[in-house]
């Protein structure tokens, strides 16, 4: 009975210490961006090593890894961008940051996605990892 008294003394506690408000972009988002490139790479050096009996699903992976290495590039820029926030916690927030930043110009606010579509972005990236992978082992194995 002592213990379950003290676990709800002790996430209430937490919980009064938590800071409300939104969450802000990673600080190192670099550095995954910079991992998903040397992955790309490393695929790539893989797929070189494939035999050329499988030449059909060897082009194939290469087409894929290039579109692959496009949205990688895509999805960086996203993940330096430090204006994306990864949480909007109400509509008053939205109002706000639209009044600050109309004197910024058009230009900004098309590169700005919003977190729906920065996580859409991420999921059609995640997709087409694993397409791209399992195109590499199709074309290591010949197996279609």
């Amino acid at each position: 009975m002592r213990f379950f008294f003290l676990s709800i003394c002790c996430i209430i506690l937490s919980l009064c210490s938590a800071n409300p408000g939104q969450i802000e972009p990673l600080a190192d988002t670099f550095h995954i961006a910079n991992d998903l490139k040397l992955a790309v790479n490393k695929m790539r050096k893989i797929l070189v090593e494939a035999p050329e009996s499988n030449a059909n699903e060897k082009l194939q992976a290469f087409i894929s890894l290039g579109e692959l290495e496009k949205d990688i590039n895509i999805v960086s820029k996203i993940l330096t961008n430090k204006r994306l926030l990864l949480i909007q916690s109400s509509d008053d927030t939205e109002h706000e940051s639209d009044q600050e930043n109309e004197g910024e110009g058009s230009e900004s606010k098309e590169d700005t996605p919003t977190p729906e579509e920065a996580e859409e972005l991420l999921k059609q990236l995640t997709t087409k990892i694993w397409k791209t992978t399992d195109e590499i082992l199709r074309a290591h194995t010949g197996i279609s």
